[in-house]
């Protein structure tokens, strides 16, 4: 276990650490880099399951050195999460319990029952690919252009320390002035269509930007990921998505259009585009080409978790 000390929701941990390390041997890795290394040593050694304690970027760097330690083939190490962070919208979608002690219990049984079939946790879950000017980079919750990449970066550690969720709408109202972009959109195979859009998400889990379901359909499994692509033109706008999308109730809005693909082609008209996978800024480009990776990372789910909520 990984564990991320920086975390908003790490101190909860203290009366829980014995439990822990009972059943994994525990680590406190110094930086994200660090904490992407040890999984990475952890994935080449065969170790069965590594799993992440902290936020969504905490999930993200296991997640990347898992691949970066296994080669072409993808980890055969299973990744679990223990939500720590402000946000955890991956663990939301795994179905895991968000307070630590109930968390803390659902990895000791998962770990307790580790190799046997009947009561096996372990799904394998589809990524995101992205290819930018300076490589392919790899997440399995989220990747935002356009508002949702300025709100990732109005959102810095100490204001998610002192406001906790709060943080993300303050995020939002820092990020929301003069957002709009033009951008040619390529579903799949089709021909490029363009857009005006303020924000650009593509969702693999159903949770984004702290308890937002902004995919509340999606499929972590289905070999799809899901396109939002917001036109909304006012912070009124973007405030009548929010309220819907906290309420889980963001099924079909007039200023949004979902599409449902294997991969998408970006390329922006003007000024380039910001781009966030799983919350860490990844590149500023004008074009990018983004793919699914179908059901490429085995994955630990929580007692709660279902592949879609309708079915």
């Amino acid at each position: 276990m990984l564990l991320n000390d920086h975390a908003s929701g790490f101190e909860t941990l203290a009366p829980h650490l014995s439990a822990l390390e009972a059943h994994f041997d525990v680590a406190r890795p110094d930086s994200s880099g660090a904490m992407t290394q040890a999984a990475a040593d952890a994935s080449a050694a065969g170790v069965p399951v590594v799993v992440a304690g902290g936020g969504d970027g905490s999930v993200h760097d296991v997640l990347s050195g898992l691949r970066a330690g296994s080669g072409e083939t993808g980890s055969s190490s299973v990744l679990g999460v223990l939500p720590l962070g402000t946000g955890n919208d991956f663990a939301r979608t795994l179905g895991l319990p968000l307070e630590t002690g109930e968390a803390v219990q659902a990895l000791v049984a998962l770990a307790e029952n580790l190799g046997r079939q009947s009561s096996d946790r372990t799904h394998a879950l589809d990524l995101i690919a992205v290819q930018t000017p300076s490589g392919e980079r790899v997440g399995i919750n989220v990747l935002n252009f356009g508002v949702a990449h300025r709100i990732g970066e109005a959102i810095d550690g100490s204001l998610k320390k002192t406001l906790g969720p709060l943080a993300y709408l303050v995020g939002s109202a820092k990020a929301a002035s003069d957002a709009q972009w033009v951008i040619e959109l390529g579903f799949d195979e089709g021909a490029e269509e363009r857009f005006e859009v303020a924000a650009l998400t593509v969702l693999n889990g159903r949770f984004a930007g702290g308890g937002f379901e902004l995919a509340t359909t999606a499929d972590a499994e289905d070999g799809l990921l899901d396109v939002l692509v917001v036109n909304a033109t006012s912070m009124a706008s973007l405030a009548r998505i929010a309220g819907e999308a906290r309420l889980g109730q963001l099924v079909d809005h007039p200023e949004i259009e979902r599409r449902a693909v294997r991969s998408l082609r970006v390329r922006v008209i003007g000024e380039p585009l910001g781009a966030t996978l799983d919350g860490e800024t990844i590149a500023e480009a004008a074009e990018f080409s983004v793919r699914v990776l179908a059901q490429a990372q085995p994955v630990w789910v929580g007692p709660n978790y279902q592949r879609s909520p309708f079915g």
